[in-house]
C-alpha cells in the first residue's frame, strides 16, 4: 500500500489558475497557502506552528483548518450548508468567512 501527500497541490493549482498576483507571490515565497488565505488576519496569526520554536499555536491551527475546509469545500463543489456543518457554524457565519477570505 502506498500513501502520498501532495502538499497543498489543489490550492496551489487554483492560485496559479486565478492569476491573483498577491497569492502567487506569497506561494512563490514559500508561505503556507491555507494560512495565507485565512480571514484577513495577519499571516503569523494563522500559522499552525510558531516559527520561533515550532510549538503548536491552537488559534492559528484552528484558523488554518477553517480556511482549508472552506477552500477545499469550494474546490470539491460542496454546498454552503455542507461546509458550514463541517465547520460547526451557521450558514450566515460561513458566508462571513467566505467574504473575509
Amino acid at each position: 500500500m502506498i500513501r502520498s501527500d501532495f502538499f497543498q497541490q489543489k490550492p496551489k493549482l487554483n492560485i496559479n489558475l486565478s492569476n491573483e498576483e498577491k497569492f502567487i507571490s506569497e506561494y512563490e515565497s514559500g508561505k503556507d497557502v491555507y494560512a495565507t488565505i485565512a480571514f484577513n488576519v495577519p499571516y503569523e496569526e494563522c500559522l499552525e506552528f510558531r516559527p520561533s520554536d515550532g510549538s503548536l499555536k491552537k488559534e492559528g491551527k484552528e484558523r488554518r483548518n477553517q480556511a482549508k475546509s472552506i477552500l477545499l469545500g469550494i474546490c470539491y463543489g460542496r454546498s454552503i450548508p455542507t461546509i458550514a456543518e463541517q465547520l460547526k457554524c451557521t450558514e450566515k457565519k460561513h458566508n462571513k468567512y467566505i467574504m473575509q477570505s
